[in-house]
């Protein structure tokens, strides 16, 4: 038998029992935590990144490259900004007039989605 993500949902859709989807729970929280790990390992200097789901949500899907990361009680990164970024953040009013390329600081690494 082919086990397909699509018959595991349906299982668990019409199937599984309460105990079942508990552990199918854990497992999966189990799993998010991993990834999240590994996708912060990921960030270093150099490394292309887009912003993941932040406050203000104007930042998110925001573009550029790691300049540096830094341990601050959690891991911090400063943000260089491509020229598109750089331009929302100054119709924002967080990048001045005449700057193509923002940084900005103490961005949590965790919202940060290697490219």
């Amino acid at each position: 038998m082919n086990v397909t993500a699509e018959t595991v949902r349906d299982y668990l859709a019409h199937e599984a029992s309460e105990d079942e989807l508990d552990r199918y729970l854990e497992v999966a929280r189990e799993r998010r935590s991993l990834l999240v790990t590994a996708g912060m390992a990921a960030i270093q200097e150099g490394v292309g990144v887009a912003l993941g789901k932040m406050r203000p949500s104007y930042l998110t899907g925001l573009t550029g490259t790691v300049n540096h990361v830094e341990w601050a009680g959690r891991r911090l990164a400063t943000i260089q900004f491509d020229e598109k970024s750089t331009a929302v953040l100054r119709a924002n009013g967080r990048a001045p007039e005449g700057v193509t390329r923002h940084y900005l600081t103490g961005i949590p690494v965790s919202a940060c989605l290697p490219r």
